[in-house]
């Protein structure tokens, strides 16, 4: 858990996962608008890497995040 902006908890998944949903759907809308538009969700391949840490309950956790704004993982 991390403190939000009043201090009051706020789960650390959250905040990751939507990290991530803001990127993917800014990327989205710059692919769709500037270099191909009709391009959908999953035409595209994404790519999260993953930080090479000692504890498997870290790299558990950013997959999760992914997975909640729907990007697949192959290990």
């Amino acid at each position: 858990m991390i403190n939000d902006e009043q201090g009051k908890p706020f789960p650390a998944i959250t905040v990751f996962s939507e990290s991530i949903r803001f990127l993917k759907d800014h990327l989205m809308n710059e692919i769709m608008r500037k270099v191909f538009p009709g391009t959908e969700d999953t035409d595209i391949d994404w790519v999260v890497t993953i930080p090479a840490v000692k504890k498997e309950s870290a790299k558990e956790f950013m997959i999760l995040a992914a997975k909640q704004v729907c990007i697949i993982f192959s290990i």
